[in-house]
């Protein structure tokens, strides 16, 4: 059996974390970035975060990033806590054997302790493979962002 374990994370995650991002971000892209994200610009997506990462024979496989806060959506409702998943990713030489599933896993009875009541993320519309897991997890369609590059990015508007 594959010695695994879920903990938060600290400070000596961050090369890892970083790399991680980094396949996150690869992911979300529609073609390459005009230019590679520095270490700090892809620390600062989870930062205020809680982050747990996910162990497997000693090395950091996978990661997920939570951004808490208190909603409330009219007046008369009383506020109550939300989660929002900024980062969640399996090393890519490590999927496809269950870990993506235990981090989400973990982070339902996380979110539950906490007393979050909803949990939202945003995922690539190309990403078909992400939208499937996340589906499976639990996850439904609640809004829909649409938008248009005026011009590519990486160029001035003309």
């Amino acid at each position: 059996m594959t010695d695994r374990a879920i903990r938060e994370a600290t400070s000596n995650d961050r090369d890892s974390i970083v790399r991680l991002l980094r396949q996150i971000a690869s992911a979300a892209e529609r073609a390459a970035p005009d230019a590679e994200p520095t270490d700090d610009q892809l620390m600062h997506i989870v930062r205020g975060c809680k982050v747990f990462v996910l162990e497997q024979e000693g090395t950091v496989v996978g990661m997920n990033a939570l951004y808490l806060s208190r909603l409330s959506h009219r007046p008369e409702q009383p506020d109550f806590r939300a989660a929002f998943i900024m980062a969640v990713g399996v090393d890519e030489g490590c999927r496809r054997q269950g870990l993506g599933r235990m981090l989400i896993e973990h982070m339902w009875r996380w979110l539950e302790e906490e007393q979050v009541k909803l949990v939202t993320l945003n995922v690539a519309a190309h990403n078909d493979v992400a939208q499937l897991f996340y589906k499976k997890m639990g996850f439904e369609i609640d809004t829909l962002h649409m938008a248009k590059w005026l011009s590519p990015p990486g160029q001035k508007h003309r």
